[in-house]
């Protein structure tokens, strides 16, 4: 990635309030070289709907690719997350949450009414460095000490914290060992941790927390997808599919456990006060009850033969970390929207069509035109597109930018923005698919909701809706009055807190067992 020191990278940006997007008909002020080249931007990124029809098919033939072998593009991870949650679970977990930016920590206590919850959480934020260490300990030592803060912010004494399990949701791909044992496979959003690849995280945890004098042990470790999902089905028990789509983009399952073959082949040996615990009882329900599958569909098409690959898209992958690794994400998330934006503008500056040919040192940066600018250009209604004018000309470091300008600009992230849209709604109709083939865990009679977290996901104007017409154009006949799509309505967190105590039920349904 290109350097600069004669900026300072600007800051995201937000709306004030959530607003729809607002469509521009015609590019009224621009010119006829403008138009033209809008008008070949938006044919390269349109996606027809026997394309995604394709696309959502392939899918589908992915996720069975990666329930039968090891080493696929979609990884269809076991999460070792069976049966359903009721709504009526009660108890107080704690919580920790990893994403590709920030570190949510949470105390939650469950009452067995899903409206009725008490929360305390916090956010931190994982420094920008951190982005180029190879070791892991240096994210599991700062997570250390985000917890050791927040404990004192609620005063919680150690003596209590021992009392409680913690359930960890990371966003980054594990290969699952055991609940609370997982393996490092791959570093998304940015990362490297070359140097902790295929190592146990939990482990690495529990050392850092020991260091700092912690009585916490992670008793569950999940990917944020299925939080997502598990934090739903506690309203909605019908809930079958979860999906994250922030920074990064994901999504889990349900699935029927006897095709979960990776679940039954891994190995269930190695030290764990928490796992050796479980082992027997998770193996008798690894054939009996349905488990939630980590699809890792970031990953979809590496081999790029599927998706609609632009030549902006090739030199964004060109220019990332990681050539060639997690395509799909590339083109549809939070990390990557207005990278995509800003190859486009500043390619329409080189051809002398935007701002008189002239860029500015921040424009020029990669990464430094934010995906949340997408939001402010799309809900831009004003005449004169005042809030365009302010990401190009105060942020982005632009001089005198024309009404024609701003709309192309406005436009471009309509069609990078709706483009993705409909590339996660192909992907979701291929999970359904799934769901709904003869040896599938089957639609719920009283009908299945999908619902989905992130703040690009519920902030970017008009995504949901863009989503949600294009599944509905792809779902077969008989779906199309029984799915809902619910943007999530309990933070993941709640989620997380589930999965805790799926682990504490499970181990006093295993002690009941074993006195018996």
């Amino acid at each position: 990635m290109a350097q600069f020191t004669s900026f300072q990278k600007p800051s995201p940006v937000q709306l004030k309030v959530k607003r729809p997007a607002a469509v521009l008909d015609t590019l009224s002020a621009a010119t006829s070289a403008q138009q033209e080249a809008v008008d070949r931007i938006g044919q390269l990124f349109d996606v027809s709907v026997e394309r995604l029809e394709d696309i959502s098919r392939g899918f589908q033939n992915e996720i069975l690719k990666g329930l039968e072998e090891d080493g696929q593009e979609v990884m269809m991870l076991p999460t070792f997350v069976t049966g359903y949650p009721t709504g009526r679970e009660k108890g107080t977990y704690l919580a920790l949450e990893i994403s590709g930016l920030d570190i949510n920590v949470c105390y939650v206590r469950l009452t067995g009414t899903p409206s009725d919850l008490s929360i305390h959480q916090h956010q931190y934020q994982i420094p920008d460095s951190f982005k180029d260490e190879d070791d892991f300990e240096v994210l599991s030592d700062y997570v250390a000490d985000c917890l050791a803060e927040f404990l004192e912010k609620i005063e919680m004494s150690s003596q209590d914290l021992f009392m409680y399990s913690m359930a960890m949701s990371i966003g980054f791909p594990l290969q699952q060992i055991r609940l609370n044992e997982g393996l490092l496979k791959e570093a998304a959003h940015g990362f490297s941790f070359r140097n902790s690849i295929g190592k146990e995280v939990v482990s690495m945890f529990h050392h850092s927390f020991d260091q700092k004098g912690l009585n916490v042990r992670i008793v569950a470790i999940v990917n944020d997808s299925v939080c997502t999902l598990l934090a739903n089905a506690y309203r909605y028990p019908n809930t079958r599919i979860g999906i994250v789509h922030d920074i990064g983009t994901n999504c889990s399952y349900y699935e029927r456990n006897t095709h979960a073959k990776k679940a039954r082949r891994t190995s269930v040996s190695g030290p764990s006060e928490i796992t050796s615990a479980l082992s027997s009882l998770d193996l008798k329900k690894s054939c009996t009850e349905d488990e939630i599958v980590n699809t890792e569909w970031g990953g979809f098409d590496n081999s790029r033969t599927q998706l609609p690959f632009t030549w902006y898209d090739r030199q964004l992958d060109r220019l990332s970390q990681k050539l060639h690794f997690y395509q799909f994400e590339k083109m549809t998330a939070g990390a990557y929207l207005g990278e995509l934006v800003r190859l486009v503008i500043t390619h329409l500056i080189d051809l002398g069509v935007l701002f008189s040919g002239e860029s500015s040192p921040a424009l020029n940066a990669s990464y430094a035109f934010d995906t949340t600018y997408l939001y402010v250009c799309e809900a831009d209604e004003s005449p004169e597109l005042d809030d365009t004018t302010f990401i190009l000309e105060k942020m982005m470091g632009l001089s005198d930018t024309t009404l024609g300008d701003r709309q192309v600009v406005k436009k471009v992230c309509e069609i990078i923005g709706t483009r993705a849209a409909k590339l996660v709604a192909a992907l979701t109709a291929g999970a359904l698919r799934r769901i709904k083939s003869d040896d599938g865990v089957g639609v719920p009679k009283n009908g299945l909701t999908i619902t989905v977290s992130g703040d690009l996901y519920e902030s970017y104007p008009s995504f949901h809706k863009r989503m949600t017409d294009t599944l509905h154009l792809l779902m077969d006949d008989d779906l199309r009055q029984k799915v809902q799509v619910l943007p999530i309505e309990h933070s993941r967190l709640v989620g997380t807190c589930i999965v805790a105590m799926m682990v504490d039920r499970q181990k006093q349904e295993n002690d009941t067992q074993m006195t018996l």
